[in-house]
């Protein structure tokens, strides 16, 4: 290959690694006093409580010193009537929900209508996983150590909550959409979403945390598969219901 050929082929591949990464990202933050995460009393299960030389903590608000909020769902919420671009569930890894120290990980797990999803036991104790979806078949599963829960792929966008109904305090969050525009933001409270096959346009971006619910949408006008500025939210800690 001559150079002119060769420069031609890496500005060819530079301009096609563009368009892959492509993206909306952002940052989340909590303003005001953020409650200190309450210790969970796991005294009386032995095989849960020996795992934690340090108490284990509640996981409803994941919150550094900062105010960075980890755990938020972040999506493009389509107008209405103007559904997005379907993702190939087939293609995509198998979520999966794993149980370690007697909590569930992660504590919010997004996905995709139709995308395979496990949930593993890797304590040294049983544990029991209950579904709380209301537009999805629930499921309720006793599971020993070892043991793989294969979840039927959910058939419609929701966002529920589970529960172990041995272990109390256990609890996460599935968060499922029918399109792939869609993240949960990090310990630093960053978040990227992938714009793959994204039509050009202007998009409302929405957050969505447990405890202190649904943002306002900030809007964002995607060219090319490039956001044209940052989507960051703020929530306020004395907000949340």
């Amino acid at each position: 290959m001559n150079l002119r050929s060769l420069l031609l082929a890496t500005a060819l591949w530079a301009g096609t690694g563009a368009l892959c990464l492509g993206q909306i990202a952002g940052h989340i933050k909590v303003t005001g006093k953020i409650p200190d995460p309450k210790p969970i009393d796991m005294s009386a299960v032995k095989a849960c409580d020996d795992q934690h030389p340090d108490p284990a903590t509640d996981e409803t608000i994941v919150a550094d010193d900062k105010g960075n909020l980890a755990n938020v769902v972040v999506y493009i919420q389509p107008d209405e009537g103007l559904p997005l671009p379907a993702g190939d569930a087939s293609a995509l890894p198998t979520a999966v929900i794993d149980q370690r120290g007697c909590q569930y990980s992660p504590h919010v797990l997004a996905v995709e209508v139709g995308q395979k999803i496990d949930v593993k036991n890797d304590d040294p104790t049983n544990h029991n996983v209950h579904s709380l979806a209301e537009k999805n078949a629930t499921f309720n599963q006793a599971q020993s150590k070892g043991d793989v829960l294969h979840v039927d792929p959910m058939k419609v966008a929701e966002i529920f909550k589970i529960k172990c109904d041995v272990h109390a305090w256990m609890g996460a969050t599935v968060a499922v959409f029918d399109h792939p525009y869609f993240a949960v933001s990090a310990a630093d409270g960053s978040y990227t979403i992938a714009t793959k096959d994204l039509p050009d346009g202007d998009y409302n971006i929405v957050a969505w945390h447990e405890k202190f619910g649904k943002s306002d949408p900030i809007k964002v006008t995607v060219t090319g598969g490039k956001a044209d500025k940052a989507a960051d939210f703020t929530f306020k800690a004395d907000a949340g219901g």
